[in-house]
């Protein structure tokens, strides 16, 4: 339909297995049956046989003109859905209400990060957070969660915050220079052999 969207709201991604460049690689995908104004989709990466990573994503439906969430039993999808995947990973981030963090950096969003709407394409904040962890050449993701609370547009500056949660766990958030929340997110990672 004309006018309508979808804006993704959450992502939790679990990693099974490194996939190398230049790998052939397979993806499932599919939407479960959505409430209200979202919809859930499922994500299934496989490297040969072999699962190697997967993901569960919450997308709202929005009027683009109107920029109103619409609801999602008003579109036809046209096809059937399934059950979502259950992962082994927060589907939410929270945030501890005595959590210290500590500013770690900053994050400028160039041209090259945007989407047509020149805010910060939602595919390059994992790579942000991969470059915010500590000890990022020694260690590898089991799994990232991902809100998205608000755009970061072009040309602005994010300060990017980290807390530890627990030993092999880190709580990020993305803080535009007008004070907005733009992404909070939890890494769990593990040491790489």
């Amino acid at each position: 339909d004309v006018g309508l969207g979808f804006i993704l709201s959450r992502l939790t991604m679990k990693f099974y297995k490194p996939i190398g460049s230049y790998r052939d690689i397979k993806v499932d995908t599919w939407t479960s049956e959505g409430r209200a104004f979202s919809t859930l989709r499922s994500f299934r990466l496989y490297d040969g046989d072999e699962v190697a990573a997967e993901a569960l994503s919450l997308w709202a439906l929005v009027d683009v003109n109107e920029r109103k969430p619409v609801k999602i039993s008003s579109y036809d999808f046209g096809f059937e859905h399934e059950p979502p995947l259950e992962l082994d990973a927060p589907s939410r981030v929270a945030f501890p209400k005595d959590l210290e963090l500590e500013k770690v950096g900053e994050r400028k969003i160039f041209f090259s990060d945007c989407d047509y709407n020149m805010h910060m394409n939602n595919t390059r904040y994992p790579d942000m957070i991969c470059d915010f962890l500590p000890d990022p050449k020694n260690c590898h993701l089991e799994s990232l969660t991902l809100s998205f609370v608000h755009e970061a547009a072009m040309g602005h500056t994010l300060s990017v915050y980290r807390a530890m949660k627990d030993e092999n766990t880190y709580l990020f958030r993305t803080v535009d220079q007008d004070g907005t929340t733009c992404l909070e997110a939890e890494a769990r990672v593990g040491v790489l052999k």
